[in-house]
């Protein structure tokens, strides 16, 4: 499912990273969540398109190098409570 324009371009779509991607949701604060955002956002040729969508919706873990508390620092919606009950 693409969620922007260009978003198959992201490195985080990559097989090879979906483990990472997958432990980073689950704690995006935590050590994965940063090793996503370090190795992989801050060189991703859609990071902004990223960033830009996750800001207009109420997104959880790490999109476009932040990560939900991040995003709501800076005016974006909180996250959907409902990904937070999931993962308990």
């Amino acid at each position: 499912m693409h969620r922007f324009p260009d978003d198959h371009r992201a490195l985080c779509a990559a097989p090879e990273h979906l483990a990472l991607v997958d432990a980073a949701f689950t704690r995006p604060a935590g050590p994965a969540g940063q090793q996503l955002r370090d190795r992989l956002c801050r060189r991703c040729p859609v990071a902004t398109l990223c960033l830009d969508e996750a800001m207009t919706s109420p997104e959880y873990g790490v999109w476009g190098g932040t990560t939900s508390n991040m995003r709501t620092r800076h005016g974006a919606q909180p996250a959907d409570p409902w990904y937070r009950s999931r993962l308990a």
